[in-house]
């Protein structure tokens, strides 16, 4: 009996308070992962790349000359298009803002030989 009094290591229930707090970090981690990826503002500036990318193509593909702004589908997102000529150059460019505010959230400008 003696020699199991001075035995050291690790007893089952340290070990599986280990094995919780590993748990508990891992999964709050995971938690706090999903939620930046999911966040909104995120999401809109993923939307606006890509509504200013498809104006630019639009724009390019149609040879549209006139200037115009328009929201999204859901009504946040607010997408200018400014269009200039100069000499045989024309620049397209492309402003997305959230609608309530003038804050800008996506910009892109492509210069077109014509």
């Amino acid at each position: 009996m003696d020699i199991l009094k001075r035995e050291e290591g690790v007893s089952i229930i340290e070990s599986l308070v280990s094995i919780v707090i590993l748990g508990l970090i891992v999964v709050s981690g995971v938690m706090v992962m999903s939620g930046l990826f999911t966040h909104p503002r995120a999401l809109l500036k993923g939307e606006a790349c890509q509504l200013a990318s498809s104006e630019i193509d639009f724009s390019l593909k149609h040879t549209s000359l006139i200037d115009t702004s328009y929201t999204n589908s859901t009504g946040n997102l607010l997408v200018k298009r400014h269009i200039a000529e100069i000499d045989s150059l024309t620049r397209i460019e492309v402003k997305v803002t959230y609608k309530g505010t003038s804050e800008e959230v996506a910009t892109l400008a492509v210069y077109d030989y014509r």
